[in-house]
């Protein structure tokens, strides 16, 4: 289990002591009917198995009642990678450049988060992992998608 540290103050004396956070994102799909559930249920088993290098996919679990999947992933505190240049450049090779038919389609500003205090670049939305086997594709979208993202120099 991962966890963020922090403090809290007694307003009383002013003392401050550490505790421990844990964030989670959790997720609950609809999918309306068992067929379409078990398409995402094997989407989500088969991004549990990927590997896309130096971009990491936050640990998760799922589990259903019915036709509603429930996903909970590890909430990624951090700042957005594609203001990046070097890190843009690491999603760009394995992430867009995955040498798989799956990857992920969405590549906004939002979707890639490096992890303070450990520089690790998380593909933090699930939703958008999916069969995307054509590579020309796949780069048209990296193109169109990431042209308007600003390149912060910190």
């Amino acid at each position: 289990m991962y966890c963020y540290s922090s403090t809290i103050r007694d307003d009383k004396t002013t003392d401050s002591h550490e505790v421990d956070i844990y964030f989670y994102l959790t997720r609950k799909v609809d999918c309306k009917d068992i067929k379409r559930r078990d398409i995402y249920l094997e989407k989500l088993k088969r991004l549990q198995s990927e590997d896309f290098n130096r971009v990491k996919v936050p640990p998760f679990y799922y589990e259903y009642e019915d036709n509603i999947v429930t996903c909970v992933s590890r909430y990624v505190k951090g700042l957005y990678a594609m203001t990046n240049l070097e890190q843009r450049e690491i999603i760009y090779e394995d992430v867009v450049q995955h040498k798989s038919d799956w990857t992920f389609s969405d590549f906004g500003v939002s979707n890639f988060i490096v992890e303070e205090g450990t520089n690790i670049i998380f593909s933090v939305d699930l939703q958008c992992y999916k069969y995307y086997p054509n590579l020309d594709k796949r780069i048209s979208a990296w193109n169109t998608q990431s042209s308007d993202i600003p390149i912060l120099h910190l």
